[in-house]
């Protein structure tokens, strides 16, 4: 099943990645890498290269922030955009200026995370459920196609090894649903330590009022 298989998140800066997923076992990174680097005096661009009309690698940067991606070639490209996009917002909107200056994978486990399920959320939606596309549509109409083959200079070329252990969507089900399931687990032991908490504050007044007044005849407070 097409999908998402890899995503990477850069700055200007640095050439390495500041964070990336991978939904499948091989060697993309290294292509990753070297579209990043010939890529490097490209800012405020977006743009797209096809490996031998298997894969494609998604490019976008804005704002000295780089998100680039990589899928099936037959994952529609407005999807993949959609998910940059996306991803590009959800940075810009947790660490502000401070990703332009962060440094090769500084990235915490929390947000590789997010980036994760978002990715797996992308592989699961409908083309036509991903609203963002909407309001991007005219940074997609000039992105050409590249074949990354004659990008690369001779003797750089990479060959590309994709292992997926499962289907991608069969993927995305099962870690949403294991998503789901940990956030109603701690959804129910944040509420028993509430209702704990409330149990010994009362506990607590009361062992206090009956003190206060005297004993368990409450004396001193008739």
């Amino acid at each position: 099943m097409e999908g998402l298989i890899y995503a990477m998140v850069s700055n200007n800066k640095s050439t390495s990645p500041l964070g990336e997923v991978s939904l499948a076992n091989g060697n993309f990174q290294l292509l990753a890498l070297k579209i990043l680097s010939k890529c490097k005096n490209d800012t405020n661009t977006s743009k797209s290269f096809s490996y031998e009309n298997k894969y494609m690698f998604h490019y976008h940067n804005k704002s000295e922030i780089t998100v680039l991606c990589m899928c099936d070639a037959s994952f529609p490209n407005q999807k993949a955009f959609g998910f940059l996009f996306c991803l590009w917002n959800k940075i810009n909107q947790t660490y502000g200026e401070d990703i332009k200056k962060a440094i090769a994978f500084s990235i915490k486990k929390p947000f590789i995370e997010e980036i994760k399920k978002m990715m797996n959320e992308f592989n699961l939606e409908d083309e036509d459920k991903i609203q963002v596309v909407n309001k991007n549509v005219d940074e997609l109409k000039n992105i050409v196609v590249q074949s990354l083959e004659k990008v690369m200079e001779r003797g750089e070329r990479i060959d590309l090894l994709v292992e997926k252990a499962e289907e991608l969507r069969g993927n995305a089900k099962i870690f949403l649903k294991g998503a789901k399931k940990v956030e109603r687990h701690f959804c129910i032991e944040h509420y028993k330590i509430v209702f704990l908490v409330v149990l010994i504050v009362l506990a607590i007044g009361g062992v206090v009022t009956v003190m206060a007044c005297g004993g368990l005849d409450f004396h001193r407070c008739k």
